[in-house]
């Protein structure tokens, strides 16, 4: 379980990986390259105030792109 700052902490990366989308998008990158930018933030994203206590699993992912929200 995650606790409060650890989640801003993750959410906080949410930003990131729109901003090298939005490079990729207006540098005239196609789906591919979209998709490549992501998987690629999704296996690198390593926040260093949480050291070793982060991975990347699926869920703690869907949480840092819906920016904390609970489904």
């Amino acid at each position: 379980m995650l606790t409060e700052e650890q989640a801003t902490i993750l959410i906080g990366g949410q930003p990131i990986l729109v901003k090298q989308i939005d490079r990729v998008i207006t540098g005239g990158g196609d789906a591919e390259q979209i998709i490549s930018t992501v998987a690629d933030w999704l296996t690198s994203y390593r926040p260093t105030e949480l050291e070793d206590l982060y991975c990347t699993p699926l869920d703690v992912t869907a949480f840092i792109l819906r920016k904390g929200e609970v489904l």
